[in-house]
């Protein structure tokens, strides 16, 4: 029995030392938080919102999705570069094409902004078109002000930012849902939570990092752009391609009335709050750790994986099956018995998800390997599962919300499993790789 203790502390002990799991526990921490919150808050938001109202937040947000190629992906190579010379110049260069990108997205809005909301079927967003360009800037500079910490590996400061943004979002909702603002209260909201974690990187940045500046010169710039090509031409269509199949199902919805797109955009949120706590937080760690480790050592980038999955396996389990037995009951005793449906919706989708938390943290390897145009052939296929999905249940079960929602969840799970086993294929290739060399 002895034994068994110390050995059980002494795993203990060794697991607490390890970088990658303090990483994980400064992400995971804050994450939890920020679910906390978002529990906390759920129920007083869907008593001050109309289910429409939320449909309309969802559609914004897909559309939001959509654009987060805005810097053509280059803020995704920023923590990989070995000196920081090139990841500052390539942090300009996502920020110049941002620019532009938003630039170009707001005169696609000002002329054309009617004609393509209608085309996704998100005519109600019309009124509001112009926080589309907004969104898109606040959450692209974030996200590239993200990457940097993430090569910082300032895992506790992005751990309090993503506290801080939530926060400040919900409270945004809460105070302009209770003065009657309506959907503009949950689209400012979202913008307010953006721009808030902009301001505290830019501090920090400013504080430690005003010295690098000096290394940004067009020169370096350009070979920046054309050294890391390959997150344009490939990482970018993938990412759309991604995001669009990932979005989907909100503008599916939206077929059904703004009041199915709220239900299936609350289960959507809702469900993945248990997974996001630690499968977000793992998944951002395991790419900081896997983009040090690189392409020198894919044997210890396979052992990472293989020990991330068995434990996935296990954390991901209890939270599925707790939806899958009593998922409408629950959405009904939080947030009213008009969302019974979304508690119907959030059990359907529960095997996508856990999916999504078991396979997707390794996938991340397609990016550090330098595989993005494997990964975007990949994406391109799952975009088609999912539009057979949509489409054989508009066809054989009259467009039916509920078979499309089944439908849709187990393509997604097909596709999250596909996109494990070519990763490990490829991490398989490059360890052949290393031992020819040797």
């Amino acid at each position: 029995m002895n034994l068994i203790y110390n050995k059980i502390k002494e795993n203990k002990t060794k697991l607490l030392k390890s970088n990658f799991t303090k990483s994980v526990l400064y992400i995971a921490g804050g994450t939890a938080i920020t679910q906390i919150i978002n529990v906390f808050f759920s129920p007083i938001l869907t008593r001050l919102y109309l289910p429409s109202e939320y449909g309309i937040m969802a559609i914004f947000s897909s559309i939001i999705m959509l654009f987060s190629f805005s810097s053509l992906k280059y803020e995704l190579a920023i923590p990989i570069p070995e000196n920081d010379k090139s990841a500052i110049n390539l942090a300009g260069v996502s920020f110049c094409i941002l620019s532009i990108f938003t630039l170009v997205l707001t005169g696609v809005l000002y002329f054309y902004g009617d004609r393509f909301l209608s085309l996704l079927d998100a005519d109600s967003m019309s009124q509001y078109k112009y926080f589309l360009s907004v969104g898109v800037f606040f959450i692209g500079v974030y996200q590239i002000l993200l990457k940097w910490n993430y090569r910082r590996k300032s895992f506790k400061l992005i751990s309090k930012t993503k506290v801080g943004q939530n926060l400040s979002g919900n409270i945004v909702k809460t105070v302009a849902g209770y003065f009657g603002f309506g959907v503009f209260g949950l689209l400012f909201g979202k913008i307010i939570s953006e721009s808030v974690s902009i301001v505290v990187f830019l501090k920090k940045f400013y504080e430690s990092e005003k010295n690098i500046f000096h290394h940004i010169n067009f020169k370096e710039m350009v070979y920046s752009f054309k050294r890391y090509k390959d997150f344009a031409i490939y990482q970018t269509p993938g990412t759309f391609l991604s995001r669009f199949k990932n979005q989907l199902p909100i503008f599916n919805m939206s077929l059904y009335g703004a009041s199915t797109v709220g239900m299936y955009g609350l289960a959507n949120t809702i469900v993945k709050l248990p997974m996001t706590v630690i499968g977000h937080s793992i998944r951002n760690v395991f790419f900081a750790e896997a983009a040090s480790i690189g392409k020198k050592n894919p044997i210890k980038l396979k052992n990472l994986s293989n020990s991330l999955m068995r434990k996935l396996i296990l954390i991901g389990i209890f939270p599925t099956l707790a939806l899958i037995i009593i998922g409408p009951w629950l959405f009904s005793f939080a947030f009213g018995e008009q969302w019974y449906e979304a508690g119907v919706y959030a059990r359907i989708l529960s095997v996508a998800i856990y999916s999504d938390f078991i396979f997707s943290p390794v996938s991340r390897v397609f990016e550090v390997i330098e595989k993005q145009k494997q990964k975007m052939i990949l994406d391109l296929l799952g975009l088609g599962l999912v539009l057979l999905s949509f489409g054989s249940a508009k066809y054989f079960f009259n467009g039916s919300a509920y078979v499309a929602i089944i439908f849709y969840s187990s393509s997604m799970s097909i596709f999250y499993f596909a996109t494990y086993v070519l990763a490990r294929f490829y991490i398989n290739k490059e360890i052949e790789l290393v031992k020819k060399e040797k």
